[in-house]
């Protein structure tokens, strides 16, 4: 899926991760989605520049964001976005992970492990990326751009 072979992880990883599905029940505004990837996509400052980068974001159920980070590989700005909120002690159970990159099964896996229960990108999700957040609990959004998006998996975190 990424090219390294990665996206092929065996169902007993799955099983090890403790998913979203057991992370608090959270809801989502569909504003709150769209201004979340507003707000990341405006923080992007080295991809505006350059158009080289990847960015990636957390934010609490009230937009508020927690932490940000770009880096020239999605994975590189997922992995810190996470860090940087984990030094915060942010309860992830309880964010949105938005991202510049593909949603792929390795992006899915990333957020599930510490407990994020939303993704949400501008751009596509993968069908290994769709079946994983399914497989794991998740609500994945591709696509979020303007005033739509688009749900691959557990929509019931986002009101109506």
């Amino acid at each position: 899926e990424c090219g390294s072979g990665a996206g092929s992880i065996p169902p007993r990883l799955w099983m090890k991760i403790k998913g979203p599905r057991d992370a608090v029940s959270v809801r989502f505004n569909p504003q709150t989605v769209i201004e979340a990837v507003g707000t990341l996509n405006s923080s992007a400052d080295v991809f505006r520049r350059t158009g080289g980068t990847h960015a990636a974001a957390l934010f609490d159920e009230n937009g508020k964001a927690l932490a940000f980070s770009e880096d020239i590989g999605r994975h590189n700005a997922i992995d810190k976005v996470i860090g940087k909120a984990a030094l915060k002690s942010v309860d992830f159970r309880r964010i949105l992970l938005a991202s510049t990159g593909r949603l792929t099964s390795e992006m899915v896996i990333k957020a599930a492990h510490v407990g994020i229960p939303i993704i949400v990108s501008i751009s596509a999700p993968t069908d290994k990326g769709i079946k994983t957040a399914e497989m794991m609990g998740m609500t994945l959004i591709g696509f979020a751009r303007g005033k739509r998006f688009n749900i691959y998996s557990h929509p019931e975190r986002v009101l109506k």
